[in-house]
């Protein structure tokens, strides 16, 4: 079990105080319902008590969050707005945006979730200015300091899961950055390439 004594009511962990046996938790791992001080009751296994895993319900963890990001002095900054909103939208379940992020297993990285600090770093290192946006490179991949880069919002809008890529000169880029570059229409070109099947060559090059 990786614990070596028996627990009993009023043992205290932390900030946690053993109530009773959980037996709603059934299984090989015995669990403890235990009540934090700051009033919540939390189920916790035996082991993570003993050891020093669990020591609060999770208070802990937030106040540290706060006091951080009141330390940090980018509160209400964008780039704080930033990794708010990646953080959101992949582990709230009540974002508008979970069901495109989260919901499809992507994950913020461990050396990110917990820190803006560590956040921060990466971002001034890696070409981060007021007005850019954060873009993962792969669309299915994690925020992750390899997965990631600062690009405008017109290139985020040509990084999307339903972009079209196309090869041209042995270049292959978006097909709205070849419009955008080459001054046509991206509406006429995708029904010639779609619609009509027209190599790329006569899609791009035909008035």
């Amino acid at each position: 079990m990786g614990y070596t004594r028996a627990l009993k009511y009023g043992d205290v962990f932390g900030r946690l105080t053993v109530l009773s046996k959980d037996i709603e938790k059934s299984g090989h791992d015995i669990f403890w319902k235990c009540q934090c001080s700051c009033g919540n009751i939390t189920s916790v296994r035996a082991s993570h008590l003993v050891n020093g895993k669990i020591k609060s319900c999770g208070c802990y963890r937030r106040e540290k969050t706060i006091e951080r990001h009141k330390t940090h002095g980018h509160c209400g900054e964008s780039i704080h707005n930033v990794w708010m909103e990646i953080g959101n939208r992949c582990n709230n379940v009540n974002s508008k945006a979970y069901k495109d992020y989260g919901a499809r297993g992507i994950k913020v990285c461990d050396e990110w979730v917990d820190s803006f600090e560590n956040f921060y770093e990466w971002a001034i290192s890696n070409g981060y200015k007021k007005g850019l946006t954060i873009d993962r490179i792969d669309n299915n991949g994690n925020y992750q300091p390899d997965n990631c880069r600062w690009i405008t919002q017109r290139e985020q809008c040509w990084n999307r899961r339903n972009t079209i890529y196309i090869t041209y000169k042995k270049i292959t880029k978006p097909l709205p950055q070849w419009c955008y570059e080459l001054n046509l229409s991206y509406s006429k070109v995708r029904q010639r390439l779609v619609n009509l099947h027209w190599t790329v060559e006569r899609a791009f090059e035909v008035l």
